[in-house]
């Protein structure tokens, strides 16, 4: 927060005293607390402890943003915790036009996203279930490291990457025409898959722009890409990096997305044109939600072709969102691994794999266990913003996919006069999907355990 005050202070902006007393208030009990819990250790943190800390802080933290936020733009608290559940969620959904907001204020959004969705990937490589069993498959590192030390090793080297990509994002974007505050905000959340934009018409100032836009899409592939892939690259082990399922599984969804344009002309034409089109599916499959054009407006086939992009999403141990390539190749695999058994020969015993990887049955199910929450959620808080904003359930789903999946297109619901019942249930469906409903398996767990404790007595 000391950034966007310092910013909006040199720019005479008087919201920067909001910022900088904000950030005082948050050291100073961040110390406070530091000072008494100084003899705990986070290493002793169990999972279940782990994932109920982050829980409480995907909400503490967009609450504190929210203060500075509403106490400079005189908006409600909802309005600005929305933008900031939006923004560290790395959704891109929001209330705010950015034409009335401060230099200090449109970079916060920006750098909400991008610290955001940083944080995010490394809390999943640490903690999640159904991931933390791949840690040791997907991360070549040392075998004498601990778990912990690997993380950290990891982690460390993510960071550099992700530095690198959004300095090379703020240089390409410059170099086709980009103004330069422009292209910081775009690199960071480009990179970040989050989408937020300093501008009020977004892309949509750029649609004319090829090179501009081909620049973007680059970016966002590079976001939807695993930080293990990306390791790999940097390392010049391309042999190992072409064998990643997942990569190559995004390779091909893109591939076959460009094809279908050719099929199925009339999407071509409601998103205007073939690079806008493509420029869209990339922006719907990374969760990016850079949006060149208005979605209001297509057709319901349109809208279900995207809806099934930002479903599917990008790969695990990146920056989007969705339900993850990974689940995608794992869904498959285990359809070919049944299928397989049914016509084997007898004494031929066939191997559960992802990849190279072999997966037992408890890991595949940790694995797709969010599924069928996702989907389940999906229905109901569409059908619950269809009956209560009185809306076609398609733009319901669509609205509440981007949430969920943490994308940000939009065909026109969320707006800043939109009932407050509708951005709760829209703000529920952002906090879900980011932290992939460990929130609901903790409270689940707590209640199956608690009726276990009671049968036993």
């Amino acid at each position: 927060m000391i950034i966007p005050a310092v910013i909006d202070y040199y720019n005479n902006s008087e919201t920067y005293i909001f910022f900088l007393y904000t950030s005082i208030a948050v050291v100073s009990v961040s110390l406070l607390i530091s000072v008494i819990s100084r003899k705990r250790s986070m290493e002793s943190l169990t999972l279940t402890q782990a994932i109920g800390v982050s829980s409480i802080a995907w909400i503490l933290i967009p609450g504190i943003s929210s203060i500075p936020l509403a106490l400079s733009t005189n908006r409600s608290f909802l309005d600005s915790f929305f933008e900031s559940m939006s923004g560290f969620t790395g959704t891109g959904l929001t209330l705010f036009d950015p034409a009335d907001l401060s230099t200090g204020i449109k970079l916060w959004r920006s750098l909400m996203q991008w610290s955001g969705e940083f944080g995010l990937v490394v809390f999943l490589l640490a903690f999640a279930p159904g991931l933390r069993v791949f840690i040791k498959q997907l991360f070549a590192v040392e075998r004498d490291r601990t778990p912990f030390i690997s993380i950290k090793y990891v982690a460390r080297r993510a960071l550099m990457i992700y530095l690198t990509y959004t300095v090379f994002g703020i240089a390409i974007l410059s170099v086709f025409g980009m103004d330069i505050f422009d292209a910081i905000n775009h690199s960071m959340t480009g990179i970040a898959t989050g989408g937020m934009s300093n501008l009020s018409e977004g892309y949509m100032r750029y649609v004319d722009n090829n090179s501009i836009l081909i620049a973007t899409i680059i970016i966002m592939i590079l976001g939807t890409i695993s930080f293990r892939d990306h390791i790999l690259l940097f390392s010049g082990r391309f042999k190992e990096l072409s064998k990643s399922p997942e990569l190559k599984l995004l390779i091909a969804i893109i591939f076959l997305s460009i094809i279908s344009l050719y099929m199925m002309p009339s999407i071509t034409t409601d998103l205007g044109g073939e690079l806008t089109t493509i420029f869209t599916v990339v922006s719907a499959l990374s969760t990016t939600g850079f949006q060149p054009t208005d979605l209001s407006n297509v057709n319901d086939a349109t809208k279900a072709y995207i809806i099934l992009f930002m479903t599917i999403g990008g790969a695990t141990f990146s920056t989007a969102g969705g339900i993850k390539l990974l689940r995608v190749i794992a869904i498959f695999n285990e359809l070919s691994y049944r299928s397989a058994i049914m016509f084997a020969r007898p004494g031929v015993i066939i191997r559960r794999a992802i990849g190279a990887h072999p997966i037992t049955s408890e890991e595949l199910l940790e694995l797709l266990s969010p599924i069928p929450i996702y989907i389940s959620l999906q229905f109901l808080l569409s059908l619950a913003l269809s009956v209560i904003g009185n809306y076609r359930f398609i733009d319901a789903l669509f609205e509440i996919t981007s949430a969920m999946s943490c994308v940000g297109l939009s065909v026109g619901i969320t707006a800043p006069d939109s009932d407050p019942i509708i951005k709760v249930i829209i703000i529920i469906a952002m906090y879900l999907g980011r932290l992939e409903f460990l929130q609901l398996m903790l409270i689940l767990g707590y209640i199956s355990s608690e009726k276990v404790r009671r049968a036993l007595k």
